[in-house]
This record gives structure tokens, sequence and C-alpha cells, in this order.
């Protein structure tokens, strides 16, 4: 007699399938934070092609060319079930901390500051350990700076 329950005929996600799911969550998150970046730079559409060329006079051509990579890789990913590797990742997340960088440069001195906060708070939910305890402390240090600039002026 067979005295299986329920629980057991669940399925469960293996390490690999576990490791893309959480590196598609890492692209789509990162990739919903380049498009909020570039419309608070008042750029127009949808999705990344037509917001990059709704500011391509202001954009300087490696940011356009990053913001291009990662709308590919994010795609391929997302609707060709693609399985990105670990180099791939990484360079992916470094194209996000050029753009993001870039585009945060654009805005006003006022918003530079929350919106570094809010880049850092975005790249603390991707990372794990340590990073995220660093990131913290990072955070942290911002926020008394920003109230200590705000206070002096």
């Amino acid at each position: 007699m067979n005295n299986k329950g329920y629980g057991d005929e669940k399925m469960k996600m293996n390490d690999t399938e576990e490791a893309q799911a959480r590196k598609m969550w890492v692209i789509i998150t990162y990739a919903t934070r380049v498009e909020d970046l570039l419309r608070k730079n008042g750029a127009k559409g949808s999705g990344f092609k037509e917001l990059v060329e709704s500011l391509s006079d202001v954009l300087e051509s490696g940011i356009k060319r990053n913001i291009g990579r990662m709308a590919h890789l994010r795609n391929m990913v997302v609707h060709e079930g693609y399985v990105c590797s670990e180099r791939e990742m990484a360079g992916y997340e470094a194209q996000f901390k050029s753009v993001t960088q870039a585009l945060i440069a654009m805005l006003d001195a006022r918003q530079q500051n929350t919106e570094l906060v809010e880049n850092l708070k975005v790249s603390m939910k991707a990372k794990s350990g340590i990073k995220k305890w660093l990131i913290g402390s990072l955070i942290s240090g911002l926020v008394i700076a920003g109230v200590l600039i705000r206070v002096t002026q």
C-alpha cells in the first residue's frame, strides 16, 4: 500500500530553475528601474525603444547602446525562455549601474539624492547577505546626509 501524502506530489523547483527565476526577477526589476528613470528625465512612450528614441538628442551613444543590450537580454529571457549565463548576468548588472548613474546625473540635484537612494534599494533587493548590510548602511548614510543638507539650506 502506498502512503503518499498530498505534499509529496507538489512540484518543486530545482536549484537551476530557482537560480534562473531569480535572474529573471533581477532582469525585470532592473529594466523597470531604467524605464522609470528614463520617464523621470522626460522620455515618452512605452518600452525601451520608444523611451530611448524620445531622448535620443540628450542620451550619449554608449548609454543608448547599453540600454539596447539590456532590452535585448530582457526580451530573450522573458519572451523566449532564454537561460542566461552568470557572465551575461554580470554584464547586465554592469550595464544597469552605468545606465542608472548616467540617468540620475541628468536629473536636478534634489532629485538625484532621492533617485540614488531608490537605486540602492533596487540593488539591495537583488543582493544578499553582507552586501545587503553594506548597502543598507550606505542608504542610511545618504538619508542622513540628505537631512543634514536640507537642514543647513
